[in-house]
């Protein structure tokens, strides 16, 4: 998604599946289960909880960790290393051996599980956290991965890609459409707290001359098989920022909600 603007996040590695890292999550393996879902082994949980966990810190600078051993002076460390020239691969796992830090998996909530749209040469399976940034911490791009960072509302967000100054990628709209009847993180949290990832979502898309079209799995045509979409239409149908939908259209460089035929 170069160019876009998406959630911190990152591919799940061997070493985030280990079996190590269960004896180093603050929730145990049925906590584990309670708040996912038991559909996946209290390994795989934790494989996705540390993915989580390392991602956020590598791309935009909170650190879902607590490192009794270190202190206050572990953060900085970490960041410096960051900032100066990228992280080893196993930064994370040393954290937790020299300094005993333990990863705060419950502070993760299940979201939703979204798969890349068949059709496309490169596609991902993916499962979104919702997390409180940790008092004192501020997210803060590293300048490779991530070349720049915005904290902002939904409606600040659906909004300023309507506008096309923050261009978002199809699920981060669709979440951030999500979460625009929240008004605080309390009310967000207690509903993450009833959430499981739920059913998996895989968008259908559609390859027109004038651009691109996702339908939702909600969408009322998502189950059309000769399904016909006129783009002078779409044009016509664009949404405004905030209102519901089923649809977007790629047109000139970025998403945008689309009304239903």
């Amino acid at each position: 998604m170069a160019g876009f603007y998406v959630f911190p996040g990152g591919v799940l590695d061997d070493r985030d599946r280990e079996a190590f890292w269960l004896r180093h999550l603050d929730a145990d393996p049925a906590a584990l289960a309670e708040r996912f879902g038991a559909e996946l082994s209290p390994r795989q949980l934790a494989g996705y909880c540390v993915a989580a966990i390392r991602e956020t810190f590598e791309e935009a600078g909170v650190l879902l960790a607590s490192c009794p051993a270190g202190g206050a002076d572990v953060l900085p460390a970490v960041y410096d290393h960051r900032l100066a020239g990228g992280l080893p691969d196993d930064w994370l796992k040393r954290r937790v051996v020299d300094e005993g830090c333990v990863l705060r998996s419950s502070a993760l909530f299940a979201w939703s599980h979204w798969v890349t749209p068949e059709g496309l040469p490169r596609r991902y399976d993916t499962r979104f956290f919702l997390a409180e940034r940790p008092p004192g911490q501020d997210c803060r791009p590293d300048g490779r991965e991530t070349t720049r960072g915005l904290w902002m509302t939904p409606a600040e967000a659906l909004s300023a890609n309507q506008s096309g100054e923050i261009p978002l990628s199809p699920p981060n709209l669709v979440t951030l459409q999500q979460m625009l009847p929240f008004r605080s993180v309390e009310s967000l949290q207690e509903e993450a707290l009833r959430r499981q990832w739920g059913p998996t979502l895989m968008p259908r898309m559609l390859f027109l001359e004038e651009g691109t079209v996702i339908l939702e799995p909600w969408d009322p045509q998502f189950h059309e098989k000769a399904l016909r979409l006129d783009p002078d239409i779409l044009k016509a149908s664009f949404l405004p920022a905030g209102r519901p939908f089923s649809r977007l259209f790629f047109y000139e460089g970025r998403w945008r909600p689309v009304a239903a035929g």
